[in-house]
């Protein structure tokens, strides 16, 4: 008696098909290259094996779609945007460890989306002040469902400004500037800290205030594994710094004083492992600070070496990645990750592909868990309807 051959579904016939071209040599969605044998790589070469998530939503074609991120125990955060007014919403997905959807949350100007031992955080913000709009460090968890929130600001401020940094350690800082209500307008500039759970570690310490026409146009502001932050703000075309201590003492004077005559369009101050904290603007790694000093020293020569680069501690604060900007035309559609050790010696070569075809590349992250998010670079539009497409590996760089 013959035993009859069962119908191949053509979901079935895609995946052999998918099969058979990377077994003709098209390569594999990731792959990780060691680079050194030597021991300081030791536990920081990724494995090739960890789990690999796909995940497209469909979004109006007004919104934008951007990347992502992960928090500390897993779950994983994809954003898109649009814009309503002078403001922008942030659209944030949240995703549990193996991929099911849980929740949608928005907020005005929301971003960066900071991740966190359990949640994240981030600034809510209006851009023009209305009579009960004010400035918040909110918490979320990692359902993005809501936690604790701290007003930054007093209702009624005639101009905001902020920035936002992940503290290595857990938590957070600001960075606001205010322009008072009163008088003749003058401004303040206060950092404040906050703890995992965001709940404010102290009050705000004022860093610099003056008259409105000195308002600084661009601030941002640093967290160093060692504690201290640094905040950097403009001051007549100049970069000004100062260090703050984790309990609030200002540790230092204002130094810095570098000429600087346009507006950066991208700013970070990043911690590297030693303590010190590196300034990366508009791609270039600038210079290196060292906590409690008013030395200013050029970036490592390992770093300086790779502009248009995030940095990111990766494997519970024992090395680095290298993430590549977005924007760069590849052909075909491939991205590098690298891995590094604390001195800057490279451990691991991570390559990203998306297909043979040319690409422009998109969004790159780490989040604390050490997930990468990948924003695919193949989003496409249908009449009033656009696809987000994002892949991610689960603890990667753990």
């Amino acid at each position: 008696m013959s035993t009859p051959t069962p119908a191949v579904s053509a979901r079935a016939l895609l995946l052999l098909a998918g099969l058979a071209v990377f077994s003709a040599g098209c390569p594999a969605p990731l792959t990780v290259e060691p680079t050194s044998t030597s021991p300081e790589c030791a536990g920081l070469v990724p494995s090739s094996s960890a789990r690999m998530i796909d995940d497209r939503y469909d979004i109006p074609a007004a919104n934008t779609c951007r990347g992502g991120t992960s928090e500390g125990t897993g779950y994983v955060a994809l954003v898109d945007t649009n814009v309503e007014g002078l403001d922008t919403r942030f659209n944030w997905h949240s995703r549990t460890p193996a991929g099911s959807p849980v929740a949608t949350s928005g907020g005005i100007n929301r971003f960066p989306l900071v991740p966190q031992p359990v949640g994240y955080q981030a600034i809510t913000s209006f851009l023009e002040p209305g009579p009960s709009d004010a400035t918040v460090l909110d918490g979320f968890r990692p359902d993005l469902g809501p936690g604790p929130f701290t007003g930054l600001s007093d209702y009624g401020d005639v101009e905001r400004r902020w920035t936002l940094a992940q503290d290595p350690l857990g938590g957070s800082a600001t960075l606001y500037r205010r322009v008072l209500p009163t008088g003749n307008h003058p401004f303040t500039v206060a950092l404040r800290r906050f703890d995992a759970a965001a709940l404010p570690r102290g009050p705000a310490v004022q860093v610099t205030s003056g008259v409105i026409g000195d308002r600084p146009a661009w601030m941002v502001v640093g967290v160093s594994t060692t504690g201290p932050a640094l905040a950097i703000w403009e001051w007549r075309a100049h970069a000004v710094a100062r260090w703050v201590a984790a309990d609030g003492t200002l540790l230092t004077g204002e130094f810095y004083d570098e000429l600087v005559p346009t507006v950066p369009t991208h700013l970070e101050l990043v911690p590297l492992l030693d303590g010190s904290l590196v300034l990366q603007r508009d791609g270039a790694w600038v210079a290196r600070f060292t906590p409690g000093s008013t030395a200013v020293d050029p970036a490592p020569a390992w770093l300086a070496a790779r502009p248009n680069h995030t940095l990111r501690l990766v494997h519970a604060r024992g090395g680095y990645a290298l993430l590549p900007f977005e924007g760069a035309a590849a052909t075909p559609c491939r991205q590098t990750v690298e891995v590094h050790a604390p001195s800057g010696a490279l451990c691991a070569s991570v390559q990203l592909y998306q297909g043979p075809s040319a690409c422009t590349t998109r969004d790159v992250e780490v989040g604390w868990d050490g997930t990468l998010v990948l924003q695919r670079a193949n989003e496409t539009c249908t009449g009033a309807t656009c696809t987000c497409s994002h892949r991610w590996w689960s603890g990667l760089l753990r």
